[in-house]
C-alpha cells in the first residue's frame, strides 16, 4: 500500500494506494496546512488497516513550508509502518500526457525566473533541471521553448513578466498525490532505487543565505 502526500501545491492532496485502487482528498493548502493534513490523514487511514509500505512526498516547487510539513508528516508515519520515504520533484505531479520535453515555469523572486525541465533522459527524469535565470533571458528561453515543450505553471499567470504578453501556449496547473504515485509506477527497480537512495530533501529554489544582510549602521 503506497501513501502520497503533495502539500507543496494548492490545493494539497493526499492518495492511498491499495489493492483497489486509488482513493486521493484534496483540501486548501493554507498557512497552517499540518491542521488539514491531520484530519484528512485520520479520515483516509481510518478506512484501511494494511500496512504502509512506501510513501512519497511531493518535494516542490511550491510551499516551501508546506512540502516540509508534508516530509515530516511522511517520516512521522513511517517510524510507525517501518517504511521508507521518497522525495519527488514535484513536476512529475503534472498529469501531462503530452510526448513532448516538459517543462516548469514560475516566479523564482527577487527579480528572477526559474525553468525545470524534465526530459525523457534518465537523468532528467530523475533529476529535473533547475535553472534561475533573470527577466530577458527567461524570455528568451520561453519564445525558444514554448513550440518545443510542454510548458505548464503552478502559479497565476500573472505572476510571469509582461503578464499581458501571450502565454497562450502555458497552462497552470497543479502537482497532486495521485499523479505521484502513477508517475512511481512507471520507473525501472534502477530508478526507484535511485529515489530509496536519495536524501529525503524538500526543493528551495534559491539557498535561504543568498540574501545579504542589512547593515544596520548604514
Amino acid at each position: 500500500m503506497i501513501l502520497s502526500l503533495e502539500t507543496s501545491a494548492e490545493p494539497a492532496s493526499i492518495s492511498l494506494e491499495t489493492l483497489e485502487g486509488v482513493v486521493t482528498s484534496h483540501f486548501p493548502n493554507k498557512n497552517q496546512v499540518n491542521v488539514p493534513l491531520a484530519e484528512e490523514l485520520e479520515t483516509l487511514l481510518d478506512k484501511v488497516n494494511d500496512h504502509i509500505s512506501l510513501i512519497l512526498v511531493g518535494s516542490g516547487p511550491g510551499s516551501y513550508s508546506g512540502a516540509r510539513v508534508g516530509l515530516a508528516t511522511a517520516e512521522a508515519i513511517a517510524l510507525t509502518h517501518d517504511c521508507p520515504v521518497v522525495t519527488i520533484p514535484s513536476i512529475h505531479g503534472i498529469d501531462n500526457d503530452s510526448e513532448k520535453p516538459l517543462a516548469l515555469i514560475g516566479d523564482a523572486r527577487r527579480g528572477s525566473y526559474f525553468i525545470i525541465t524534465a526530459t525523457s533522459s534518465q537523468d532528467d527524469i530523475i533529476n529535473p533541471q533547475v535553472e534561475i535565470i533573470e527577466e530577458k533571458a527567461f524570455l528568451e528561453s520561453y519564445n525558444m521553448m514554448k513550440s518545443s515543450h510542454s510548458l505548464f505553471t503552478f502559479e497565476s499567470i500573472e505572476k510571469l513578466p509582461y503578464s499581458d504578453k501571450s502565454y497562450e501556449s502555458v497552462k497552470q496547473v497543479s502537482s497532486s498525490s495521485e499523479q505521484l504515485i502513477k508517475y512511481w509506477n512507471t520507473l525501472s527497480k534502477a530508478e526507484r532505487d535511485y529515489y530509496l537512495n536519495s536524501p529525503k530533501e524538500v526543493l528551495y529554489l534559491r539557498p535561504p543565505n543568498i540574501t545579504k544582510a542589512k547593515n544596520p549602521f548604514a
